[in-house]
């Protein structure tokens, strides 16, 4: 097996035990042994946790870039309720591998070190925030989003809802649905 399919597999079986697991509950010594290998085996592949965390959140993130293509179409939304139709099945997204994208993204802002995990995040939110702006530009264009908010403000009340209202969710789930 080469270095590049091992370090997917690698990846795959990081996003399986995360699944099981959480983010914080995945270890390099519980990954390693599921690999059927040492600790020192899998630091030849990746540098550390953070390393495997930022590519997991790296495949997740290319997985949900992709879908946006087809599934975020204002040509394909003739008024509001097919628009939010749209945005339903797009979020169906971030809650898919048991929300793991976004579990992902909480851990990055709650590192410290400023590394691989945290640089991958940034790049995610960067990106959707760009690919989410776009969709409601052409939306205001078709008359189908009003102009009361530009196209940036328009994504930063999506992003603020669409992770605010996750937080939520995972905050209630922690506290036995007290939130």
């Amino acid at each position: 097996m080469t270095h590049h399919n091992r370090s997917e597999e690698i990846v795959g079986r990081a996003i399986e035990l995360a699944q099981e697991r959480g983010v914080a509950g995945l270890t390099t010594a519980i990954l390693a042994s599921r690999m059927g290998f040492t600790e020192a085996a899998l630091y030849s592949y990746f540098p550390g946790k953070a390393a495997i965390l930022g590519a997991c959140l790296d495949l997740l993130a290319g997985a949900l870039f992709t879908t946006m293509v087809t599934e975020l179409d204002p040509h394909g939304a003739a008024d509001n309720g097919a628009i939010a139709e749209q945005l339903e099945r797009h979020v169906g997204h971030f809650t898919a591998h048991q929300g793991l994208l976004l579990d992902l993204i909480v851990a990055a802002a709650a590192a410290r070190d400023g590394g691989v995990l945290q640089e991958a995040a940034d790049a995610f939110v960067n990106e959707y925030g760009h690919r989410v702006g776009a969709y409601f530009r052409q939306l205001q264009q078709s008359t189908l989003v009003s102009h009361a908010f530009s196209p940036d403000e328009w994504t930063r009340l999506w992003t603020c809802q669409l992770f605010g209202g996750f937080l939520s969710c995972l905050l209630g789930l922690a506290f036995g649905g007290v939130m």
